[in-house]
């Protein structure tokens, strides 16, 4: 007797393609497929440095016959995407969007943490920054957060930039699968087999840009990374992380 492994339903919104989100070298047939909200200068960079041209140069604001054009006439191509380990992932969210007081899209969204979800976030420009206990407290709920809001257990939506990335590369199969997803943490390594796979001179990418906010480290422990193991269960399946070495 067979016993069948019963499948954990995923109530986490579908998503697009993003296709006009995609970042192309001037020439080389080099194709990155971004995931939000990680900034992308640093792949750019590197873009642009391969066909020494300026960043400026990059094709973007991809349509879906521009791009299948691009893939004809660059037959040697290849696409790549970079994942990110959850917990780093969360917290630049949390840090770029959540936690700074800014008239913004996330306005209303920080209001709600703030009001149904108890998030102990600042709400006025003059209230005391949060000391380090504070600051991994509410991150500690937003991660809470993160696993009910992706379950589609929340009225807040599921932001893009705090989606799944097991989701998002699904969203980019609907037009076409990456050929590599790169982890961030061996990324020169991922991006020199690239340069080979192609016929590229290799240049190594520059350095990744600061995160924001307070480091990682001073909160990072244990606890924070089951809560973010619980909420991005698909992502730890998927991609194998491993709690940070930090």
């Amino acid at each position: 007797m067979t016993l069948r492994k019963e499948r954990q339903p995923n109530f986490e919104p579908k998503r697009g393609a993003a296709i006009p989100r995609y970042v192309a070298a001037p020439k080389s047939p080099l194709l990155f497929m971004p995931i939000s909200p990680w900034p992308d200068r640093q792949i750019e960079t590197w873009l642009a440095a391969l066909d020494h041209t300026d960043p400026k140069e990059l094709r973007r604001n991809f349509g879906q016959r521009p791009l299948r054009r691009w893939n004809n006439t660059h037959p040697n191509h290849r696409s790549f995407t970079v994942v990110h380990h959850p917990v780093a992932r969360a917290y630049d969210v949390f840090c770029r969007h959540i936690l700074p007081i800014k008239d913004d899209r996330y306005a209303e969204l920080r209001r709600g943490l703030r009001r149904v979800h108890n998030l102990p976030l600042p709400e006025h420009p003059d209230d005391p920054p949060l000391s380090t206990t504070q600051l991994r407290a509410c991150f500690c709920e937003f991660l809470k957060f993160l696993k009910f809001n992706l379950a589609g257990q929340t009225a807040l939506r599921v932001d893009g930039a705090w989606a799944s990335q097991s989701q998002i590369i699904q969203g980019f199969c609907k037009f076409a699968p990456p050929h590599m997803v790169v982890r961030a943490e061996t990324l020169e390594e991922a991006l020199k087999l690239l340069t080979q796979q192609v016929g590229l001179t290799w240049y190594a990418p520059p350095s990744a840009p600061p995160p924001q906010g307070p480091a990682l480290a001073e909160i990072y422990d244990a606890e924070l990374e089951t809560l973010a193991r619980e909420a991005y269960a698909a992502d730890y399946t998927n991609f194998g992380f491993k709690p940070l070495e930090i």
